[in-house]
Order: C-alpha cells, then structure tokens, then sequence
C-alpha cells in the first residue's frame, strides 16, 4: 500500500525519465507511449511495464524501427543518385526529391509547384529545402530519380518472396493504345498475418491484343525471368480454373464436401510422401476446427503440425481469385493519364501509374 500511494506522487515528466529516452512521453498531465501514441497510467509502474510486454506496443515498435532503418537507407542512396556531395547539399537533395516524391505519388502534377502562393510556402516552410526548382527542373532531376529508385525497392521486396503470383489486365485509354498491366503479389510470410499486396511491375503497351502478344509481354517483364524460365519447347496453357478449384482443400470448412484426394493431386507441390502423410492428418482433424476461425490464422496456427502442408497452403492461398487488384490498377491509370497530361511520353506515363499505385501498398 506504501508504494502505490507514493506513486500516486509521482508526476508524468518523472515517470518518462525512469525508462530509456523516447520509450514515453508526456504531454498534457498525461504520460503517453511515444511509439504507440497510447495513454497510460503513470501511477501505476506495474501496468507500464505490461504494456511495454504487450503483442500490441512490440508489434508497433518493431514496425517504427524497420520504419526508421528504411528511411535512412533511402536517404542514403537519395544521396548517392547525386553527383556532388556536401552535407547541405545533401540534405537539400533528400528534400527535393522527397517532394517530388510526394506528388508523383499523390498524382499531382509537378506544375502546380510553379504557382506562386504554393512555392512561397514550400519553400519557406520545408526544412533544408533552399530555393525550391522549377517544375521542369524538377521533372528532369528529380522525378526520373524518383523512377529510379520506386524500382529498386520494387525489385528488392519482389527478390524477398519465395513466389509471386501473376496478375494481368488490359484496357485501353482515351488515344486508343492497348496497355497490358502486369502485377505481381508475392507471397506472405508464414509468421505474418498480412494480406498480401500486389505490386505494379510494369505497363507495356501492345499494338494487337491475344494470348500470344500478352504471354510475350508478361515473359518480358523485367522481374519475370528470374522465376520462370521457358525452354524452346515451353507452351501456354490455362490451367488456372482447376487449381483455384483444388486449393479449396485448404478451407477447413469444405474438406468433409469435397473430393480431397483427388483436388490435393492438382495442387503443385503436394505430391510428395510427407505432404500426403500431413494431408491425411489435417482431412482427420478438420472437423474439429472452431468454426468461427479464418482459413488463414488456421494455417498460421498450424505451421508447427503441418510444416510442409502450411506451407503450400499460405502459398498457394495468397493467389488472387478475381481481378480487383488489375482493375485497380486500371483505375489509377484513367486517374494519371487525365487529358492534361495527355504529352506525356508512355514510359513516364507508366512509370508514374506504377508509382501513384504501388504507394499505397507501402512503397513510396
């Protein structure tokens, strides 16, 4: 009883000091996780403590510092696409291109800098920004650099995944070109929980549209070639009706409805002895899952059981069944090309798609 009524007099700004600097802050009489902007009470060590053990406060702590680590390596190679260095230079770099990055990604066009009220305020409000260029200069300097390096942490992310699956959609826009868009969704993790995001690779703009021009525009995508390799005798088929049929088998819920030995014969990979063996046990247990429980945390639940199986399943469970992910992307598209930027080349024309839409799946 003595040490909770003296800590009943201990103030926010005490209690913040006794843990490591930036763990807590306080603000307003009140003592707030800096990492999860939470409200504690300062009072009571016991329940601050608990919190710095809780899945919530680790999650968010190890998201803030892989948050950290990725912009300063981004900053890093910024730094490094420019020939001339200086600290103020550099950070002067880093400023520009982090605005031109912004925009590109929001889908601004960069003329809108050259208004007199916006550039006055950029530039007197944006730290190590110095004298803000022209949107011409800007696009030149900065935004193909933007390009530049919205690819490399594209390719980086895509070289991570053990798979990729591969979406495609076509459509054409307002001059009447045909322009294939080619997604790619890797693979989640089986320690995440994430639904898997998918990724514009490319848009190539074909001059005729059917199955061989757009097997020949996917196989030429620039990520493609490190998966999948054809041979002289390689032929296209379309076998994806009976695979998205047989990867039911991993819903728990419709093992007892289907016929599972012969749906697990169609999923690649799965024909081994162990697979077979593990399949056996989860047809056995199946029936006993809680119904309330998702087919995904199911699987994450049981990577220790079903290794192998687990596997597979998260594997083959991240491959899209529909085409919104394409259409998306097609919609984003009718955004960028509006009728004022109808000179853009369609190189910068794609290249600005793939960057306004891969932006909000966590690649600025």
């Amino acid at each position: 009883m003595m040490s909770t009524k003296r800590a009943e007099y201990v103030s926010c700004e005490e209690r913040a000091r006794q843990y490591p600097k930036g763990i807590f802050h306080a603000d307003s009489g009140k003592l707030f996780c800096s990492c999860c902007n939470t409200a504690l009470d300062h009072t009571r060590k016991g329940t601050i403590d608990r919190h710095l053990e809780s899945l919530l406060h680790v999650t968010k702590k190890k998201a803030s510092e892989e948050a950290q680590d990725k912009n300063a390596k981004k900053q890093a190679t910024v730094a490094g696409m420019f020939s001339r260095h200086t600290e103020a230079r550099d950070a002067r770099n880093i400023a520009v291109f982090d605005l031109a990055e912004a925009f590109t990604a929001a889908n601004i066009p960069l003329e809108k800098l050259d208004h007199p009220s916006l550039h006055s305020y950029l530039q007197n409000h944006i730290p190590n920004l110095g004298l803000l260029p022209v949107s011409q200069h800007l696009r030149t300097d900065y935004q193909q650099k933007v390009f530049e390096n919205h690819k490399e942490q594209l390719k980086a992310v895509l070289s991570a995944a053990s798979s990729v699956a591969i979406v495609t959609d076509e459509a054409s826009d307002a001059q009447d070109r045909f322009g294939l868009h080619i997604l790619f969704i890797p693979e989640v993790d089986t320690t995440s929980e994430l639904s898997p995001a998918a990724y514009l690779a490319d848009i190539v703009y074909l001059e005729k549209v059917n199955a061989v021009t757009v097997s020949q525009a996917v196989l030429t995508a620039d990520k493609l070639s490190q998966y999948y390799r054809p041979t002289s005798r390689s032929r296209f088929t379309q076998p994806g009706l009976d695979f998205l049929k047989a990867v039911r088998v991993f819903d728990f819920k419709q093992v007892s409805l289907l016929p599972c030995d012969e749906l697990i014969k169609k999923i690649p990979g799965a024909d081994s002895r162990h697979v077979l063996a593990e399949f056996a046990a989860y047809k056995a247990m199946a029936g006993d899952v809680p119904s309330e429980t998702t087919v995904e945390s199911f699987w994450h639940a049981s990577s220790d059981r079903f290794p192998l199986l687990s596997r597979l399943a998260l594997r083959y469970l991240s491959v899209p069944t529909n085409s919104i992910d394409a259409e998306r992307s097609v919609s984003q598209y009718t955004t960028v090309s509006a009728p004022q930027c109808q000179r853009l080349s369609t190189s910068n024309l794609a290249n600005q798609v793939i960057v306004a839409k891969n932006s909000k799946t966590g690649i600025a």
